[in-house]
């Protein structure tokens, strides 16, 4: 129902999604049309859905973390079965508690195949010819749209009927593949979509369907890749190979590997603009080594010795064209490209065989699964083996040896760089995860599995052979917590070879991202400059709750990339969002409107590129034509000048500005909006247009562990909110101001180790003589043995011999200050930060803002002075003892009392910065 709240949240975060709905769902509709019902739930865009040769109901589903961090975050294979729930919207322990996300068949990757059209090889009239070799028979052919890719997956059955699938990259192409079908003759049509990758130009952009032709079957087509060891890689082919192609077979060929690397990737021509696609290009990719080549006796298998294989990621490898020549073609035709390109990984189970009589040869080597009857369907059809299927029906012993990967099973999956807003280790909606292995030949085994932990499960089994028929069946179980149990069969991609290491560089805990175009930009300017009339975006596009709904929501562009960001407002009819085509309108009186369409009933409303909307009825609407064009004006970039333009950026592709997450202990709970909306209850309204406001930030070197007195972290957040506010300036400095940078300051905040010395005095007195406001957070109040001259300006001060202080919860009395301009509607309020008390400095000068018991005395912790200089005019003194911790910045309640602190001191109205009370800030839901 929303793509972009799938939950259907409302303002205090209640959903009102419902499981019963028709939307998301797979509908089945009687023959006669006489009712229709849902088969399943929990699907998000199934373009491709066809029943297999078993009845079996196959569809391709598209990826939906781009909305949600767990919302399946991989384009999907699934087998729908009835009344199953499919993972969109995922499971949540409030918003959607009693679903189960059952996994798919295959998740294509990188993220952001988009899965769309697909078909089952099989031919069109009973003898009829297929699409390629015999063995591609009944496999799907899957167009992934966004990345210009045709897959084909194969299906395999175990001994309950329980589908696993393997799969290969077949095709490359430099449109969008939409979709694709099979001709009488077993040509493949695919059908492709112009315009730029992710969105496309929509219904005017121009299409274009290739017919693929599998005319060369006498060459030696590749049918399985796979490391044999931990310095070996094969490929097997379905017929000898030609010695006079393989000359200098290892210089000719080459394996890249890495986090996300795919087989063909040079041939990538387009990718969508989504950052999580960037982050993707922007990790290593690296080359391992190829030291010698050679071939099996029959010619059928290449076995390349290389360099250790170094983590269990994916690697590509690229052979010379073995028979495949670039030559010309007929008008209209192109050529194949020679070389072979191939995907593989470490995934796997390696089998020894040790037969009881020792005149015997064993076996050892590579199986695809560790279920016989899966591993048989797709083990490489290589002579050695073939051999293993004969020995192992003699007396011996066969040993199974591998890892199994449980991530993702019983604990969602999420997107790098996303957050879930709740812990799923402590979600109990699966009592139990294990994983079952049962069969013959061997004892039963259950491993339990540790939901918190991600740590592979190694496997050994020792199966008897030579008695009879042999199976492994290994399975993945979850008790529910409503008694329910759900089990399926484990992946390939759930299988690692025994020796290989996974990865250390885990993408579920990335690097923090970074965008060198923005370097200098400024996050708060630029959500200024949005909600302007000089950029004009707010007029069309919402954001951050602000702006209007015309054109799409801009909250996501956080993942997405700069370059496609920035081309998306340079060039915006390059990529038109399908919800939002433009749409010219002809009416029955004469008029003509051009504008985003979007329908209430019979009324039609057209917004235009000036955030008018236009409402008509549909009856008075003759012709309605879909334009290639996007009402947002061209040339924004051109027109707001290139440091305005990174502002912008910054505000659209970063998340607003919050103090680092990196302290050892737990952050408080968040505040619940109601208690907030309560503190900010009777606001006065400013001026459209308050005066200028110069506020200067002043840090210095961080003196405590991770997430204590981090002032760096404050002075590079601060100077980014506060400028969100409209007509505000920040200033920086590190320990001490130049006097330039004190003389502009209508205010000055510290937040710092205090140093009081002659020179600071006569610079703070020149200061509050003018009528200069200064703000002194936490341990900027420290003073050391000048404390008492420091206090004559700011109340109290710290003399770190003499005070005492105390970490940990603090209750806040803010009733005696309730008429204070920056304590209004406060009352008592919890913190949790550190207290300090026994400051030297004459109490009887300063307002009481707020207190705690320490001692059994109330002490003073939050107050106000307005000290008289020798100078002619009158400063305003805020301070905040608390402040240790950088998570108190990030509590809006505190938040509330700093900004409020902030207006007071510079003279201004304490409600100047309410807009920023919660920005970024996590409320309790």
């Amino acid at each position: 129902a929303a793509y972009n709240n799938a939950y259907l949240l409302d303002k205090e975060g209640k959903s009102a999604f419902d499981l019963s709905s028709e939307r998301g769902t797979i509908q089945r509709i009687e023959p006669e049309l006489s009712r229709r019902s849902t088969v399943c739930t929990g699907v998000r865009f199934t373009i491709g859905m066809e029943f297999n040769a078993d009845k079996r109901l196959i569809v391709t589903e598209q990826e939906g973390a781009t909305w949600l961090p767990n919302g399946n975050p991989f384009d999907e294979l699934l087998e729908i079965r009835p009344g199953l729930h499919y993972g969109f919207p995922p499971r949540h322990p409030k918003h959607l508690p009693q679903v189960f996300d059952e996994p798919s068949l295959f998740d294509y990757g990188p993220q952001h195949q988009s899965a769309c059209g697909m078909i089952f090889n099989l031919p069109l009239q009973a003898g009829g010819p297929i699409f390629g070799p015999a063995s591609w028979r009944g496999d799907a052919i899957v167009c992934g749209e966004s990345r210009g890719k045709l897959y084909r997956t194969t299906l395999v059955k175990d001994q309950k009927g329980e589908y696993v699938a393997g799969n290969q990259l077949i095709g490359c192409l430099n449109m969008l593949t939409v979709d694709c079908s099979l001709t009488p003759r077993g040509d493949l049509l695919v059908a492709c979509h112009s315009g730029g990758p992710d969105w496309g130009t929509g219904p005017s952009g121009i299409g274009k369907i290739f017919l693929v032709r599998y005319d060369q079957p006498a060459l030696p087509q590749p049918t399985a890749v796979w490391a044999a060891g931990p310095q070996e890689v094969r490929v097997a082919f379905d017929r000898p190979l030609d010695p006079q192609h393989l000359r200098g077979l290892a210089a000719k060929s080459k394996i890249t590997y890495g986090e996300f690397v795919a087989a063909g990737d040079r041939f990538e021509t387009i990718r969508p603009g989504y950052a999580i696609t960037q982050l993707q290009q922007s990790k290593p990719r690296y080359k391992l080594p190829i030291f010698a080549a050679s071939i099996t006796p029959d010619r059928q298998t290449l076995i390349l010795t290389t360099a250790p294989h170094p983590a269990a990621v994916n690697y590509a490898l690229t052979l010379p064209g073995l028979g495949r020549e670039s030559s010309a073609n007929a008008p209209g035709e192109f050529p194949q490209q020679p070389q072979i390109d191939l995907a593989y990984s470490l995934a796997g189970v390696r089998a020894t065989w040790e037969p009881r009589d020792k005149s015997q040869t064993g076996w050892s080597g590579w199986l695809p699964h560790l279920d016989l009857t899966i591993a048989r369907a797709l083990a490489p059809s290589d002579a050695e083996t073939a051999r293993l299927w004969q020995v192992i029906e003699q007396a011996g012993t066969l040993t199974l040896e591998t890892q199994i990967d449980p991530r993702g099973l019983f604990l969602p999956v999420v997107q790098p760089a996303s957050q879930l807003d709740y812990d799923p280790r402590d979600d109990q909606w699966v009592k139990e995860a294990t994983i079952e292995l049962s069969g013959k030949g061997f004892e039963p085994k259950s491993l339990k599995v540790e939901r918190q932990s991600s740590a592979p499960l190694p496997i050994a089994l020792r199966l008897e052979t030579g008695g009879g028929p042999l199976s492994v069946r290994p399975t993945w179980s979850a008790k529910l917590a409503d008694g329910r149990v759900r089990s399926g069969t484990l992946a390939l991609s759930r299988f690692l070879l025994p020796w290989a290491a996974r990865d250390k560089t885990d993408s579920t805990n990335p690097a923090p991202r970074t965008i060198p175009e923005l370097a200098g930009a400024n996050w708060g300017r630029g959500r200024q400059l949005f909600l302007s009339d000089e950029a004009g975006c707010a007029k069309c596009h919402a954001t951050d709750a602000s702006g209007n709904r015309i054109g799409p929501d801009l909250s996501n562009l956080i993942h997405r990339d700069y370059a496609s960001v920035l081309r998306d407002i340079t060039q915006p009819s390059f990529a038109i969002n399908p919800d939002f085509i433009t749409y010219v309108g002809a009416l029955r009186d004469g008029r003509v409107l051009t504008g985003a369409l979007r329908s209430e009933g019979e009324q039609l409303l057209f917004g235009d590129k000036e955030g008018k909307v236009t409402t008509v009825p549909r009856s008075e609407v003759e012709e309605l034509k879909p334009s290639s064009l996007s009402i947002m004006p061209d040339g924004i970039p051109a027109k707001l000048g290139p440091e305005k333009t990174k502002d912008l950026l910054a505000f659209l592709l970063t998340a607003p500005p919050l103090m680092p997450k990196d302290g050892p202990l737990p952050a408080p709970p968040p505040r619940a909006p109601a208690e907030v909306a309560a503190i900010l209850a009777g606001s006065h309204a400013l001026a459209s247009l308050p005066r200028p406001l110069h506020v200067l930030l002043v840090a210095g070197k961080k003196d405590h562990g991770p997430g204590e007195h981090d002032y760096p972290a404050w002075l590079a957040a601060w100077s980014q909110l506060l400028p969100a506010a409209t007509g505000v300036t920040v200033s920086t400095a590190m320990e001490w101001p130049t006097p330039e940078q004190i003389t502009a300051a209508d205010t000055i905040v510290f937040y710092q180790k205090g140093i009081w010395n002659a020179e600071r005095a006569k610079a703070i007195d020149a200061h509050l003589a003018k009528g200069g406001g200064l703000v002194y957070l936490h341990w900027a109040v420290e003073g050391g043995a000048a404390a008492p001259e420091f206090a004559q300006r700011i109340g109290l001060a710290s003399n770190a011999a003499q005070i005492k202080f105390r970490h940990g919860p603090l209750d806040l009395d803010f009733s005696n200050a309730s008429q204070h301009p920056i304590s209004r509607n406060f009352g008592r309020v919890h913190f949790h930060d550190e207290s300090y008390w026994l400051l030297p400095g004459d109490p009887t000068r300063i307002r009481v803002l707020a207190s705690g018991m320490e001692q059994g005395e109330a002490r003073p912790l939050f107050w106000t002075s307005e000290p008289r200089t020798s100078e002619p005019g009158r400063g305003r003194v805020f301070v905040s003892i608390l402040g240790h911790y950088s998570w108190t910045f990030d509590d809006p309640l505190f938040r509330i009392l700093m900004l409020r602190g902030i207006a007071w001191s510079a003279g201004e109205s304490v409600d100047r910065f309410n807009e920023l009370t919660t920005l970024g800030v996590t409320l309790a839901k």
